[in-house]
């Protein structure tokens, strides 16, 4: 008890003090503290499920999810540095519940999956969601192959999701596609929405949740009105 209590507390004090950090950052560069510009893309999610199943829906059960992915580098590096890579998705649940998924370029074994790696090519990385979510009584990564053979989509990535420490096992693919149409909102994503089945461990959202709510108090300046697939923001 008193082990979990101490580190109940350790997990505020570093989300409070990662939250301030988050919020000057967001202050300094008018809306958001990391990845501050990228693309725009339609996404369609084609998921075909997972066996053995996890103990989360999203996963285990096949359906399509629609919505927009975007595509950027997390210190906003000029493209000829190698960054790490951003991939952001949200798209509506079956419920009508928003859901967002962050990943990041990542190695892909044990322990690389859990190292942010900097490349240059957006289109060759592999990105994972880094931290592990909760899933039926275990714990869960996510992550996104790309797929050399694109069909009629600008690019696909196979999605994949592992065991912490186990190998990576498909359960759906992600086709990228030029904007359909102009938005007008500010495009934010948030990992507290989360697809259904899955949560966070209650240790990494203490962890999370200030930085997460002080990068959200910063308006973003940069918005998607009049602009359409591929453009930056």
């Amino acid at each position: 008890m008193l082990i979990r209590r101490a580190s109940a507390v350790a997990a505020g004090l570093a989300g409070s003090a990662l939250g301030g950090a988050f919020y000057v950052a967001a202050r300094v560069r008018g809306g958001r503290p990391i990845h501050p510009k990228g693309v725009s893309y339609d996404a369609v999610i084609s998921r075909h499920g997972i066996h053995p199943p996890t103990g989360a829906r999203w996963l285990d059960q096949p359906g399509e999810d629609r919505g927009l992915a975007r595509m950027s580098r997390s210190a906003g590096l000029p493209e000829a540095i190698p960054d790490v890579q951003g991939m952001a998705l949200t798209f509506t649940g079956a419920a009508g519940q928003r859901c967002d998924v962050l990943l990041a370029s990542t190695g892909r074994s044990v322990p690389a999956r859990f190292v942010l790696t900097s490349r240059r090519d957006p289109w060759t990385a592999f990105y994972s969601s880094l931290l592990p979510y909760t899933a039926g009584g275990g714990l869960v990564l996510l992550a996104a192959l790309p797929v050399r053979d694109t069909g009629s989509a600008l690019h696909v990535f196979r999605l994949l999701a592992a065991e912490p420490t186990g190998p990576w096992r498909p359960f759906g693919l992600l086709e990228l596609r030029e904007r359909a149409d102009a938005r007008t909102e500010p495009l934010r994503f948030d990992p507290r929405y989360v697809p259904p089945g899955l949560n966070w461990p209650v240790t990494l959202v203490s962890v999370r949740e200030p930085a997460y709510a002080a990068a959200q108090r910063v308006p973003v300046r940069l918005r998607l009105g009049g602009i359409t697939g591929g453009a930056k923001q």
